[in-house]
């Protein structure tokens, strides 16, 4: 049987983060290690984000039919994470109270709405990119363009014949 002190919530929440801390200074060099790229790795990350990018701009640019449905793919991501957070914390609501016999209604969805509204603000930062890419449409495709052919050539690709230009 466990202490009264030892199921309140705050002591849970406080010892897992410990044990996660310790795990974490325990390991740090390998995790420091798993987390250094080497160039061509960054590179390769650079050229596939450049021409996803071209190939969006492209796709929507002059479209009204591909922005609409880009657009709708946009709320319906920022749908999906507000969804799978809920369902994430209301089961550790239940799981909580499961363990604890106490109910604190919604105490892991309100800790949980900081990173969500981190994770919404960086997919809104990324898709005003992409507008403002089409609002300057022939500079944005000029630089990926440019982009995409340093890489290939650092990476030892032949020039790309993919890309199209409207």
């Amino acid at each position: 049987m466990l202490p009264q002190w030892l199921t309140k919530p705050e002591v849970i929440f406080s010892t897992v983060l410990s044990v996660i801390l310790f795990v974490g200074a325990l390991y740090a060099e390998e995790i420091r290690r798993s987390f250094r790229w080497p160039r061509k790795a960054a590179v390769k990350s650079l050229l596939q984000f450049s021409e996803n990018e071209l190939e969006t701009i492209q796709m929507i640019h002059g479209s009204a039919y591909y922005l609409l449905l880009w657009l709708a793919r946009f709320a319906l991501d920022i749908w999906n994470i507000l969804f799978w957070t809920l369902i994430c914390g209301y089961a550790a609501d239940i799981l909580t109270f499961w363990i604890t016999k106490h109910f604190i209604p919604s105490q892991f969805v309100i800790t949980l709405l900081s990173p969500v509204i981190g994770m919404i603000l960086a997919k809104g930062r990324r898709e005003y990119g992409t507008i403002r890419a089409l609002y300057d449409y022939d500079k944005r495709v000029a630089q990926l363009t440019e982009n995409i052919e340093l890489c290939r050539r650092e990476l030892g690709l032949p020039p790309s014949t993919t890309v199209r230009s409207s």
